[in-house]
């Protein structure tokens, strides 16, 4: 079962998010949005009430588990791209200065998400996951319906993902358009996490659809990546105390992200025209 593979994945990431390891704020945070994902696609499966109540719980879990990852992402793309730049004094202050920021929002994340494992809701989220896992609330009609939901599941996702791509040829440049295809690479996850779980029943044409949505969903992550360096580096360089060398340093970074955006939208729309057909036939 796809669900408890992914609850399995929480509780062994437990022990490793408390030590600070590698990675382990990345998998538990996208063991908990597959685990969202598949729960909003299938409710129609499960009983209401214990189904809502997970998910509010995984969303809140997300959202702490959000805060250290999203620091540790945005700090190794600026320290890489410092490091592209020519070495300077200017370029020295300018490390230090994103060090400060974006570290210090990173170890307040890790505070902030220590206290919530030590917390008493999370004891009672990780004792429903269990209890979910060893008896799926599932509705006694289901099962006969289990195959049929699955490709339904994964189409609306597809139809979804369309209506999100259009709305975003429709925004205008600026922030509508950055916002719109934030949303797209949202929704290609979801497509992606829906049809992973589809890939059980429905085979090869499913992971087919999983690995387009991958892909649309890994190019726009870069993208966002990229808005969130460049608002961060506009506000770290509105100081107008700051030299002239740290300040001519952080508008290089900021051409850098304006740059990353750019290529990464491009390579989106090749990709999505690849992937058209496919995504549209869907499982079925």
């Amino acid at each position: 079962m796809y669900v408890a593979a992914q609850i399995q994945e929480v509780l062994a990431q437990d022990p490793g998010v408390r030590l600070e390891e590698p990675e382990s704020v990345h998998n538990m945070r996208s063991a908990v949005r597959r685990i969202r994902s598949a729960l909003a696609a299938y409710r129609k499966l499960y009983s209401a009430r214990p189904v809502r109540h997970v998910r509010d719980e995984l969303k809140w879990l997300g959202q702490v588990l959000g805060g250290p990852r999203d620091a540790e992402v945005l700090l190794d793309r600026l320290r890489g791209h410092l490091g592209e730049l020519p070495p300077s004094q200017g370029v020295a202050a300018a490390s230090d200065r994103v060090e400060r920021k974006v570290g210090g929002a990173f170890d307040d994340g890790y505070r902030h998400l220590q206290e919530a494992l030590r917390s008493d809701r999370y004891f009672r989220l990780l004792d429903d996951l269990e209890a979910f896992r060893d008896a799926p609330p599932v509705r006694s009609e289901a099962v006969a319906r289990g195959r049929r939901e699955s490709a339904k599941a994964v189409d609306k996702s597809a139809r979804r993902l369309r209506r999100s791509h259009k709305a975003a040829t429709r925004a205008g440049r600026g922030t509508d358009h950055e916002n719109a295809l934030h949303q797209v690479r949202k929704d290609a996850k979801r497509l992606r996490h829906v049809a992973e779980t589809a890939a059980l029943v429905r085979g090869k044409r499913a992971r087919k659809v999983a690995k387009a949505a991958q892909r649309q969903q890994k190019i726009l992550g870069n993208f966002h990546d990229a808005v969130i360096a460049r608002d961060l580096l506009g506000a770290i360089g509105s100081d107008t105390e700051m030299a002239a060398p740290e300040a001519a340093a952080l508008t290089a970074l900021r051409t850098l992200q304006a740059e990353e955006m750019a290529a990464a939208e491009a390579k989106y729309l090749k990709v999505r025209r690849k992937s058209r057909e496919l995504l549209r036939r869907g499982v079925l």
